[in-house]
């Protein structure tokens, strides 16, 4: 008798965290491209199921408090569309030092740099703030929204698939 054993490997799941106008467009692509969709927001006006019929878990809370309970692993991908630097400089923090295979952050130069720079000064490693995507998504023109949804999601799909995404921005 031949037995095969294959290993059982956790879902992609996809935590967003920020329910706004990015947050809302990606999680509808990211339950179309099959992840599994988790919403976390500290504004229930945002993060709700008439918002978000579409993602598989929507969480309203302060983000310090919930990170500790998500679980992580290396089919994670995670990205921070907040409404504040600083919410989204809190979960960096926690984030980068999880397991995952993407983890992108939006933001201006100014703010990316900012943000860089006090993990620097935290003593994370060179290596761990390079993983980090920002700018977020691939260099196709995106303005709106929906457009920087869909640059977000391609540039996972690419991460995915063991694309170089080096070749698009």
């Amino acid at each position: 008798m031949t037995v095969f054993v294959e290993p059982l490997t956790p879902p992609s799941q996809l935590i967003i965290f920020g329910a706004g106008h990015i947050g809302t467009a990606l999680a509808q692509l990211g339950k179309l491209l099959d992840f599994h969709v988790t919403v976390i927001d500290n504004r229930a006006e945002f993060a709700n199921a008439d918002r978000l019929p579409f993602a598989d878990q929507v969480i309203v809370r302060n983000y310090g408090d919930i990170l500790p309970e998500l679980r992580f692993h290396q089919q994670t991908f995670i990205v921070l569309v907040t409404h504040r630097h600083a919410h989204d400089q809190e979960i960096l923090e926690y984030c980068i030092q999880q397991p995952f295979q993407y983890l992108g952050m939006i933001g201006s130069k100014t703010k990316v740099t900012k943000a860089f720079q006090q993990l620097r000064e935290k003593g994370v490693k060179k290596e761990k703030i390079n993983r980090v995507h920002s700018p977020i998504g691939l260099a196709i023109g995106a303005d709106t929204p929906a457009e920087l949804a869909v640059a977000i999601a391609a540039e996972i799909v690419a991460i995915r698939k063991n694309v170089d995404v080096a070749n698009f921005n």
